[in-house]
């Protein structure tokens, strides 16, 4: 729901601003994400997908200051005295 109420436009934009994965809305706006049979969805590979991560945490991304900080408090799993778990 979320994703239509964006719009195809301007998911395009910020995937294409991040850089993220193979930015491939084919799929359709609400799915391109998701992985099913004759489907083509959105690919990432694990080092463009860690790239990402950093690009986010150091906040080196055309995000807001206000949208990392949500961002990465809705990703935070665990704090412990050796560090934070992001995911």
């Amino acid at each position: 729901e979320l994703a239509r109420k964006i719009g195809a436009k301007r998911m395009q934009t910020w995937l294409d601003q991040i850089p993220y994965g193979t930015r491939d809305l084919s799929a359709g706006l609400d799915v391109f994400w998701l992985p099913e049979k004759g489907r083509k969805p959105l690919l990432i590979s694990a080092q463009q997908q860690a790239e990402a991560l950093q690009r986010l945490l150091t906040g080196n991304i055309p995000f807001s200051q206000s949208t990392l900080t949500t961002l990465k408090d809705v990703m935070k799993c665990r704090v412990t005295e050796k560090g934070t778990l992001y995911g």
